[in-house]
């Protein structure tokens, strides 16, 4: 892990929080970087917890090492190559994974846990941050031919675009994780 010494203490201290507790202050943390930074760390170590028990079947792990893991794969390396086609496709399957998770996973949250409303709500936020990002990669591609020939992404605000748009998706599926798989794993949830 890449946290200093005093991120080191923040990072054992938001892992003994409550879902919520955490979902609360890390939410507070105003510092963009230094947020997502802890929240990568804290989501890191909770995996390395989730691996270890009985519990880590079904469909937390198939959620977490498949499906996530296929969108954090593919976007990273659209964003590494500069390729938007990639990313256009990688996008239209997760437009596909957020609407199944906004009409059936978050409704059920809401009504199984009402005390996850706030950060299933934050959630819910970052999905139609997602698509607004997307519209600017989009429209940025679209202005200069982009997305017509793979790996050719010269232009500065499609990239920048599509850098943001990998950064709060990642960041966004460690929240999701560290918020859903224990409700998973406990049978919260009915999947």
């Amino acid at each position: 892990m890449s946290h200093q010494n005093g991120d080191e203490e923040e990072v054992e201290r938001l892992l003994a929080l409550s879902v919520v507790a955490f979902m609360e202050d890390i939410s507070a943390i105003q510092d963009r970087e230094k947020r997502r930074e802890l929240t990568r760390c804290v989501h890191a170590r909770k995996l390395e917890q989730w691996k270890a028990t009985k519990g880590w079947h079904g469909m937390a792990r198939h959620l977490v090492e498949d499906v996530h893991a296929h969108f954090r794969a593919g976007f990273e390396r659209a964003r590494a190559e500069k390729d938007v086609r990639r990313f256009q496709a990688y996008n239209r399957g997760l437009h596909n994974h957020h609407s199944i998770e906004d009409r059936l996973l978050f409704p059920t949250m809401r009504s199984a846990r009402p005390d996850l409303i706030d950060a299933v709500d934050n959630l819910e936020q970052d999905h139609r941050a997602l698509v607004e990002l997307e519209g600017r990669v989009r429209a940025g591609s679209m202005s200069k031919g982009i997305g017509e020939v793979e790996g050719d992404a010269d232009n500065g605000d499609a990239m920048v675009a599509m850098d943001e748009f990998v950064f709060l998706l990642l960041d966004h599926l460690n929240r999701e994780e560290i918020l859903t798989v224990p409700l998973l794993m406990d049978g919260t949830l009915p999947f």
